[in-house]
């Protein structure tokens, strides 16, 4: 039953409840002990392993992070369009979320070439075929490069066209401290 405030009402119960007596347990009774399992031999491969969640990728296609690992060898052996391309962690690594940021993120007209495809058991997982990856790392390296120079020769016609007849802005003076 619902009172007016939407709780329920709390019915008593009249029943009596029957005591049933409980045998105690001697402290010398027989308690079956149970060894514990033995460490597998070597060279033997156990038969209860896990599912596994993750397949194998088919050959030629890496995950994000098989990504950031080719990229990392390429730039390690000084390739061009590698090299010098990103903050590498403390290991010289492209860190993984960098791809992953870059294929969350990327342009729609250069996106990273992503595909969704099924692994070796059946689990449907994002990847990239290697060599498109790290073609798109290399025209990404080249477009950012581009894109710097541009807003460099920008910058620099910009500064070397308008300063006819201006005059250059005062300099301010840096504040000195008052020793009381």
């Amino acid at each position: 039953m619902a009172s007016r405030h939407g709780q329920a009402e709390v019915v008593e119960q009249t029943e009596e409840v029957a005591e049933v007596e409980v045998p105690a347990q001697e402290p010398d009774s027989e308690v079956e002990t149970v060894a514990p399992e033995q460490p597998a031999a070597q060279g033997e491969n156990k038969t209860s392993s896990p599912t596994r969640s993750k397949g194998d990728l088919p050959d030629g296609y890496v995950t994000p992070i098989g990504l950031a690992k080719a990229i990392s060898e390429k730039a390690k052996t000084g390739v061009e369009g590698f090299a010098n391309t990103f903050k590498p962690d403390e290991k010289g690594n492209l860190r993984p979320q960098v791809v992953y940021s870059h294929i969350r993120n990327a342009s729609k007209s250069n996106p990273v070439p992503t595909e969704l495809i099924k692994d070796s058991i059946g689990a449907e997982r994002l990847a990239i075929k290697t060599d498109a990856g790290l073609e798109w790392w290399a025209s990404k390296t080249k477009r950012v490069q581009a894109s710097k120079e541009a807003a460099a020769n920008k910058q620099t016609s910009n500064g070397n066209t308008n300063t006819e007849g201006q005059e250059e802005a005062p300099t301010p003076e840096p504040a000195v401290a008052e020793a009381e």
